[in-house]
């Protein structure tokens, strides 16, 4: 079957490696990329946002095209209303957004995002090899408890006011919340950093960027995003990672992080609650202040439990073979 990949490259998105291992399961199912969409049998789109642009009108004339619910679509959104006039069918990341699509009547499948186990893995490294491989002095980061933040907090049209969908005032909160700040160190990593750094810096927080600091009012998505492996690495450097988002189709960092068998805690958002134990959702900062406050102390043998309950939650959902045979189903409704 051919099949026209849509979803144009943005530097650092994660919708750029969505259409590379799009692409990767299309040809390993034995189907062609054509770039011809008019000769397509199907039209697989990455980012259901870009079918609404003026210089994709063409693709729909294409009877067969689904695309992916990117972020958390509520079907009174207008531009998923003008969306689903053309979309033959609608791949969910989430469980909890598959169903909202069902109940909206439209055709949906579920599939999580993909994440490369093979580099998303438990390192065998000790954490002064991590830390030299990214170039972190070790002394910065020794007998701190790491924290881990790898996602944007800003738009790249305002670089001071945080991203609402990311909730990093939330972050910023819990931090304020430890205890004792001479044991940990938040990490942060990634471009668009700017609203929890000046956060830290104004409120007395320990924290490590990764990367070249960002200046104030300047986008650093060209020199801040950082690759895979690098990815992989900061997940194995840290003690926990935290999410506190507020609207996700994701987020990825809840399978990258189980991947690699560290203990991640989230809002009650997105795809979170399909993968990790019900103890690492929390409800408000009070929780997980009192559950990371634990992991401080040494307290680390119930959460051990934890991290390989959502390592094999995440493993026989999202290993590629699982995601292979899924993939295979949904094309297989073109074919």
């Amino acid at each position: 079957m051919r099949i026209y990949l849509h979803g144009r490259d943005n530097i650092g998105w994660s919708i750029d490696s969505d259409r590379r291992h799009a692409g990767m399961f299309i040809k390993d199912l034995g189907h062609t990329i054509t770039g011809n969409p008019f000769i397509a049998r199907l039209v697989h789109s990455v980012w259901w946002n870009q079918l609404l642009s003026g210089r994709d009108v063409l693709l729909r004339f294409n009877k067969n095209i689904i695309t992916t619910a990117t972020n958390n679509i509520d079907p009174s959104n207008e531009e998923y209303k003008k969306a689903k006039k053309w979309v033959n069918a609608w791949v969910a990341p989430s469980r909890r957004q598959l169903e909202r699509l069902w109940n909206d009547g439209v055709k949906a499948f579920y599939q999580p995002f993909y994440v490369n186990e093979r580099i998303f893995r438990k390192l065998d490294l000790t954490r002064q090899e991590i830390a030299a491989s990214l170039g972190i002095n070790f002394d910065t980061i020794r007998d701190r408890f790491l924290i881990g933040s790898f996602q944007r907090d800003t738009l790249g049209s305002d670089l001071k006011s945080p991203k609402w969908q990311k909730g990093p005032e939330l972050l910023v909160e819990i931090l304020s919340a430890l205890a004792d700040r001479e044991k940990i160190l938040l990490l942060l990593a990634g471009p668009r950093r700017h609203y929890v750094i000046s956060e830290c810096e104004s409120r007395g927080i320990p924290y490590l960027f990764c990367g070249h600091k960002p200046e104030p009012g300047k986008d650093d998505i060209a020199v801040n995003t950082l690759g895979e492996k690098e990815m992989a690495l900061l997940y194995n450097l840290i003690d926990c990672y935290v999410v506190t988002s507020k609207s996700e189709g994701g987020p990825k960092a809840v399978i990258e992080s189980s991947f690699c068998k560290t203990l991640l805690f989230s809002t009650d958002v997105g795809l979170a609650p399909d993968f990790l134990d019900a103890r690492c959702i929390y409800n408000g900062k009070d929780s997980v202040v009192s559950d990371l406050e634990q992991m401080i102390r040494g307290e680390s043998l119930f959460y051990e439990g934890l991290r390989n309950k959502n390592y094999d939650k995440v493993n026989s959902i999202c290993s590629y073979e699982a995601m292979k045979e899924r993939w295979r189903e949904i094309y297989g409704e073109y074919n």
